[in-house]
C-alpha cells in the first residue's frame, strides 16, 4: 500500500486522561501533558477536547512547558 492519510509519517502518542464514564481530574490532565512532554518529539502536536469550568494554573504551566519543549 502506498501512503495513505495527511501525515503518513506522524507519531502517534496515546494517552488516556479520562475514566471510562468520561470524568477526570485537572491532576490527570496535568500528568498526560507532562507525559507527552518528556516522550513526545519536537514538532508533536497535542490535541485534547475537554470540558470543564474554571482555570488550572498548575495545567497552564505544564501546556507552556511542553510548548517550550516543541511540543504544538
Amino acid at each position: 500500500i502506498d501512503v495513505v492519510g495527511v501525515a503518513a509519517g506522524a507519531y502517534v502518542c496515546s494517552v488516556r486522561v479520562l475514566g471510562n464514564s468520561g470524568s477526570g481530574s485537572w491532576e490527570g490532565v496535568v500528568n498526560g501533558v507532562n507525559y507527552v512532554a518528556a516522550n513526545g518529539r519536537t514538532g508533536d502536536v497535542a490535541n485534547m477536547s475537554l470540558g470543564g469550568s474554571g482555570s488550572n494554573a498548575t495545567l497552564e504551566k505544564a501546556i507552556q512547558d511542553a510548548a517550550a519543549k516543541g511540543v504544538r
